[in-house]
């Protein structure tokens, strides 16, 4: 994997959907950039930004949920008409609406 402009490579990752009284999995891509201080203690933490759920249910009906990545990281999401949309936080700005699969 590429780090282009020192801004993190681009990946796919797995997450959770939760809400609604719902529960399934998704894919999604992200861009992945090491945290400064998990390199200065010699472990490999990230944090993503910049992410659109690219594998989710059809079926969801439209309101609030969370997804939360294979290493625990959480973020708030709203499914509008059909849309994921990313709801901006410090670590997701720039994100875009996507359609599901």
């Amino acid at each position: 994997m590429k780090d282009y402009l020192g801004k993190g490579a681009i990946v796919l990752v797995r997450g959770t959907l939760r809400g609604m009284g719902r529960e399934a999995a998704c894919e999604l891509l992200a861009r992945r950039r090491p945290l400064p201080e998990a390199d200065r203690l010699g472990t490999r933490r990230y944090e993503y930004t910049q992410f659109s759920i690219v594998q989710a249910p059809v079926d969801f009906p439209d309101g609030r949920y969370s997804v939360t990545t294979e290493d625990g990281q959480e973020f708030p999401v709203t499914r509008v008409q059909g849309l994921w949309m990313i709801e901006e936080t410090e670590r997701s700005t720039g994100a875009m609406p996507q359609e599901c699969a």
